[in-house]
């Protein structure tokens, strides 16, 4: 299980972001569960 913070959800979602296109990889090809909190 790995634990997601806002950040890493913000870069998938916004193209500005300078880690969008890392992020967006990175979610694709994970295999694991991730965990956030509110």
């Amino acid at each position: 299980m790995i634990f997601v913070d806002t950040s890493a959800w913000f870069a998938t979602v916004v193209p500005s972001d300078s880690n969008y296109q890392a992020a967006n990889t990175w979610i694709r090809q994970n295999t694991q569960p991730l965990l956030t909190t509110d």
